[in-house]
């Protein structure tokens, strides 16, 4: 696995300039024993297009519930309950994005991220699973938890920030330019012979695809240079081959959280 042999840092000491982590873990839970690849949730938030990163830990959050299904009343109006019943799962984590300039294109701009982790809820789910014994107190349980917890939430905001984070400016840019390589590519067909029209068609549906590129880097090259990075797609608007990418690097690249001696 990419990453497995990578530093891990104890999750109370998980902070650097990009990355912040909160965990606000119950006070039964040893913070020393459970460890984070901060270089890993580094590559994974540039993928995604998240900075700062924020993750903070909330043991008030609501929990997964059974709720009886109610089958009748009686003639004295009390609710008779069946021994069937509805779950209400609740998920680990939330997620929060916060946008930057409006003024940059969508390969330019990068979010804030903010994942709350439901730590109430990760208690529940370690007192029920029998991986674990029960035992909220393991770091084995909490590392694995988390380690879950976090990647989804940082996959969630990357997935809806690279696909669906333009705005109307970004999407007639693109429209534009995707429409100029029709035209391109259409009038090839007519210029060129016909043994050279794929290689036109080609040509031009690359020019088209770059042509973003190019455009934002000249665009935002006066502005702000170093704050401010370019992140590569193949595709101009929604990110979805950069989504893909991140979604396939988390999967493959090892445990963000472990068990620490």
């Amino acid at each position: 696995m990419f990453g497995s042999k990578e530093n891990f840092v104890p999750i109370s000491e998980a902070k650097t300039e990009e990355i912040k982590i909160y965990p606000n873990l119950p006070g039964w839970v040893n913070t020393d024993q459970i460890g984070v690849n901060m270089a890993l949730i580094h590559r994974l938030t540039h993928l995604a297009g998240i900075y700062p990163l924020i993750v903070t830990g909330s043991n008030s959050l609501e929990t997964t519930s059974l709720v009886p299904e109610i089958t009748g009343v009686d003639s004295q109006g009390s609710a008779s309950a069946s021994f069937k019943a509805a779950k209400t799962l609740v998920p680990t984590h939330n997620y929060r994005l916060s946008e930057g300039d409006d003024f940059l294109t969508h390969d330019r701009r990068w979010s804030a991220g903010l994942i709350t982790i439901n730590n109430a809820e990760i208690t529940q789910r370690i007192r029920d699973d029998n991986r674990f014994q029960g035992d909220i107190r393991s770091s084995k349980a909490w590392s694995y938890y988390l380690n879950q917890t976090i990647k989804d939430g940082i996959n969630n905001l990357g997935s809806n920030f690279l696909v669906k984070g333009l705005d109307r400016g970004d999407w007639m840019a693109n429209l534009t330019v995707y429409g100029l390589a029709v035209s391109f590519i259409c009038s090839s067909a007519f210029l060129m012979n016909v043994e050279g029209y794929l290689t036109n068609m080609l040509g031009g549906f690359y020019v088209g695809l770059k042509l973003p590129t190019l455009l934002s880097e000249i665009l935002n090259l006066a502005s702000n240079p170093h704050q401010h990075r370019e992140r590569f797609s193949l595709l101009p608007g929604p990110q979805i081959d950069r989504s893909l990418v991140l979604r396939a690097y988390s999967y493959l690249s090892g445990p963000i959280v472990k068990p620490i001696s």
